[in-house]
């Protein structure tokens, strides 16, 4: 029998919030990347399109509300994106537009 979990736990980060913790632990780690901008909602909309983010339950979960949906993304999202970006900074969002 699969276990239920409720997404306000296993799916805590709203968008803006995984832009925001990104930025804190690139920081934290001292990684640029290859964008003048840093890691801003143009990249996280490069990386959710490119990785085709919402289609897996892992990273993101959809909210139905009436005819709207939006997401909520998890901690592994968040821990994914790092890791990309720490593989080559360098070309790392150059990479996302090919």
């Amino acid at each position: 029998m699969k276990e239920l979990k409720d997404p306000a736990d296993t799916h805590k980060y709203s968008y803006t919030n995984v832009i925001t913790a990104v930025r804190t632990r690139l920081n934290k780690l001292n990684i640029k990347f290859d964008y003048s901008s840093g890691f801003n909602s143009h990249v996280l909309g490069l990386i959710i399109e490119f990785y085709g983010i919402k289609q897996d339950e892992k990273y993101a979960y959809a909210h139905q509300v009436g005819k709207a949906t939006f997401f909520t993304y998890s901690q592994q999202f968040v821990d994914f994106i790092l890791n990309e970006i720490k593989k080559n900074p360098q070309t790392f969002y150059q990479s996302l537009r090919t």
